[in-house]
């Protein structure tokens, strides 16, 4: 199966770049010299040939020497991060091992690593503010190198979702204000549509003061000139601007007529520009 011959080769280039031969001899051996045998191993080096070309598409390794694209988590690493966490006492030792486990996240397959994704939701409940920031800094660049075209990482996606957002959308409506905006970035970059309401809330409930902190978060996230690139990670937009575009237009026809502070906040925030 050509899953199959993924996983070998990163296993293979995990060790150091190879060549397509090296590869070829090492995935499949030498070539046998009876019929059956040859057919087997010439279905078989097809298959490596597939994986190899999808995976260089996808961005996973690099020609014209094989090698893995940017630098492989140490999950074995984040795991001893992780039990030492568990084992230790002190927020200093605390910080220091989350700082860690926060630059392995920047790393690709950092998301794969056993119980990661279950300590980082446990941390968000944690009364530093240190470490609920490291926490959602590693959600986020886990949550940035998910590509939706393989079935694996739509299911991480989905697990994210449906793990995080509930806790990410009380930092939101009750953090303080570095870690409101930090929780809104990573729930647009998830996609989920319970963004809407958080930022109508944030629109019309909260106090105008701290609309005001917010007001140029959420400028950033939902209002920045269109980048491809961007775009494409806030997945919140490319799949519910619309939705979002008719939300704002209802609050502004319902705020029209009321003279309150907040309605002038919120006709800032509209001419800043459309989502």
């Amino acid at each position: 199966m050509a899953i199959d011959a993924r996983d070998a080769i990163q296993q293979l280039l995990k060790h150091g770049p190879k060549t397509g031969e090296e590869l070829r001899e090492a995935y499949l051996g030498s070539r046998p010299d009876d019929l059956e045998g040859m057919k087997q191993y010439d279905t078989k080096y097809q298959r490596l040939r597939r994986a190899l070309d999808s995976m260089i598409e996808e961005g996973i390794i690099e020609a014209p020497k094989y090698h893995l694209a940017g630098e492989v988590a140490d999950q074995r690493y984040i795991r001893n991060s992780i039990h030492k966490y568990v084992e230790t006492q002190g927020l200093t030792r605390h910080e220091s091992l989350m700082a860690d486990i926060e630059v392995e996240s920047k790393k690709r397959d950092a998301i794969l690593t056993p119980r990661l994704l279950v300590f980082l939701k446990d941390r968000l409940n944690e009364e530093s503010f240190q470490i609920r920031m490291l926490a959602i800094s590693s959600l986020t660049h886990m949550a940035s190198k998910i590509d939706e075209t393989r079935k694996r990482d739509r299911l991480l996606l989905r697990r994210l979702c449906k793990d995080y957002s509930r806790r990410l959308v009380e930092i939101v409506e009750t953090g303080s204000k570095s870690l409101k905006a930090a929780a809104l970035d990573l729930l647009l970059m998830l996609g989920t549509p319970k963004v809407i309401a958080v930022i109508e809330r944030i629109l019309t409930e909260s106090p105008v003061d701290e609309f005001r902190q917010l007001r140029s978060a959420l400028i950033r996230s939902l209002c920045q000139p269109y980048d491809e690139s961007a775009f494409l990670k806030n997945r919140f937009l490319r799949d519910h601007k619309a939705d979002l575009r008719d939300r704002l237009n209802d609050l502004q026809v319902k705020y029209s007529d009321r003279s309150m502070p907040k309605m002038r906040e919120l006709n800032l925030f509209l001419r800043a520009g459309r989502p």
